[in-house]
């Protein structure tokens, strides 16, 4: 029944919970936890009954050892790989929301200089249909000033 590998003592449960002896023969007997005795009166505590009741207790380390099992330092590597692999998709997805911001702001910009060259074309269109000079160009003003009241007096 003192099997180490399975049970805990009042005082490992204690040092655990960074409490006394005491307060973990008091959780005992409040029902909180539930232990065995053995013959002699000492309350034993099943490991799997003390995690499942304190599972924030998982790590922490009784006299230098590590109350966590061989596999439970690999399930700490994979959390710490997840974590950075998250780190790593949130630096990703501030990338593509910047990406697409650019994307947005060069899509206006393109559309005004299309909406531009297509106002030159249609100025160079109508002086080319007309046959003279449009109204503000500098072949209009060397040879006269020009009026800018667009209805002749007469």
């Amino acid at each position: 029944m003192t099997d180490d590998k399975t049970w805990l003592t009042c005082r490992e449960a204690g040092k655990l919970l960074n409490c006394t002896q005491r307060h973990v023969l008091n959780l005992i007997k409040k029902g909180k936890l539930s232990a065995d005795r053995d013959d002699t009166g000492k309350y034993f505590i099943q490991k799997s009954e003390f995690f499942r009741a304190y599972p924030d207790a998982m790590g922490v380390e009784i006299d230098g050892n590590s109350a966590k099992s061989p596999g439970n330092e690999d399930m700490r590597l994979l959390e710490e790989k997840i974590r950075h692999l998250e780190e790593i998709a949130e630096e990703r997805k501030r990338q593509t929301d910047f990406l697409k911001e650019q994307l947005s702001n060069f899509t206006a910009e393109k559309s005004k200089m299309l909406d531009a060259i297509n106002s030159h074309t249609r100025l160079l269109e109508y002086k080319e249909t007309n046959g003279k000079s449009a109204p503000y160009s500098s072949e209009n003003n060397s040879n006269k000033s020009f009026n800018w009241w667009p209805f002749k007096r007469k």
